[in-house]
């Protein structure tokens, strides 16, 4: 049961679309329905000991709970009225997301079949009824067309990490597993999952193949990552015309292959490229004390356009940045340094694969609030056991 509910808790957002669909009209959104039942799990757990919880996923937690009480601080300046007050309540979704596993001891074996064939039952659905996922507004549905996409990247990724870890049988009910997915991310409009779950089979291809993926591996490739991207920041911000220009020759490759929403691709590259370098100037341009403490959480909107309500940057660091200050970033960083550091420990390297396609969709596309399937993955490889014995491994099929 306590895998069940966190298999319908991380795919939500797809229910939403069901019901919305029926014409049902539920008076509480499903999301908060599973939210007592999550407590409740963990309640037991705590009170009869099920679980020990590890001193460094404790400091995880601890980094977390920091960073959202540190929203809380910034809420005292943030020029919003009602959404600095929604977003860290939407905020602690995220955080019962990641919490949930440290705390609760849960069956592996049993969650992956449950997630996976769930969302394979599910996302076929929403692909044959929501015509407007696939031809028509595109903005308005915009929150499940990407989770949509983002889902189906995981599940191709987590499968062949299964199967790596020898947890999972090479047959013919997985590789249509695998197949399934790749089908809807093609079926899809949202063109960064599908760019970036093809990047990610390019290189677990080379990585499977030269057999790289130890712990100097992932360094290395860590250090090219970040001194890579602030060269290409650099650059960009020297020749801003530059970047523009390569960004939109990039979004006029895909334009190709969506003739009909060529449009709603020009607009959304736009808007993208008008929001980050609203960002980068509000950031930098503006006086010390918001570059370090923000303007405040929920604040974007505001300043942006006069809108209190969901309205960001399409980047978890900038719009943390931008609201939390450099000292929210920093925590943020902490946190994410202090997982990583638990993943490397127990040599869960290859969950970063599924890490990385909703790392990349958090830095395109994702909002502070829109982060549950993120930090699921996290705290799923932060957890997670990997018999290391083969004659002690048992198969999830």
């Amino acid at each position: 049961m306590k895998e069940l509910l966190y298999a319908l808790f991380t795919l939500s957002v797809l229910f939403k679309v069901i019901l919305n669909l029926s014409g049902i009209n539920l008076p509480v959104n499903i999301t908060l329905i599973l939210v007592p039942f999550l407590l409740m799990e963990m309640w037991i757990s705590w009170v009869k000991k099920q679980k020990e919880v590890e001193m460094s996923e404790f400091l995880s937690i601890i980094l977390l709970i920091v960073f959202w009480g540190w929203m809380i601080l910034t809420s005292f300046y943030s020029p919003a009225n009602s959404f600095k007050v929604i977003k860290p309540i939407l905020f602690l979704l995220n955080i019962l997301m990641f919490v949930y596993p440290v705390v609760v001891k849960l069956d592996y074996r049993r969650y992956f079949k449950q997630f996976i064939f769930i969302a394979s039952m599910v996302e076929p659905i929403l692909v044959i009824l929501v015509p407007l996922l696939l031809f028509g507004d595109i903005e308005g549905s915009r929150t499940f067309y990407l989770a949509l996409g983002q889902i189906s990247g995981v599940i191709v990724l987590l499968v062949l990490v299964l199967i790596k870890e020898k947890h999972l049988k090479l047959n013919l009910k997985w590789l249509f597993i695998i197949l399934l997915h790749l089908l809807i991310l093609v079926a899809n409009p949202a063109r960064g999952a599908v760019v970036f779950t093809v990047l990610l089979l390019i290189l677990w291809t080379f990585v499977s193949f030269y057999k790289l993926l130890d712990i100097k591996f992932i360094f290395i490739l860590m250090i090219l990552f970040i001194a890579g991207g602030l060269v290409i920041f650099n650059l960009f911000q020297s020749f801003p015309e530059y970047g523009e220009f390569l960004y939109l020759r990039m979004h006029s490759l895909i334009k190709s292959l969506f003739s009909e929403n060529s449009s709603l691709i020009e607009i959304s590259t736009f808007k993208r490229l008008q929001l980050w370098a609203y960002s980068y100037k509000m950031i930098f341009e503006n006086n010390l004390f918001h570059f370090f403490f923000g303007y405040g959480i929920g604040s974007f909107g505001v300043l942006f356009s006069g809108y209190d309500g969901r309205l960001y940057p399409h980047n978890m660091f900038l719009e943390t940045w931008f609201e939390l200050g450099f000292i929210g970033l920093l925590i943020l960083f902490l946190f994410l340094l202090s997982v990583v550091f638990v993943i490397i420990k127990k040599k869960n390297y290859y969950f970063f694969f599924p890490i990385l396609i909703t790392f990349l969709g958090a830095m395109k596309s994702g909002s502070l609030p829109d982060l549950r399937l993120f930090f699921s993955m996290i705290t799923i490889a932060m957890t997670y056991q990997v018999a290391k014995s083969t004659n002690s491994v048992k198969h999830y099929d």
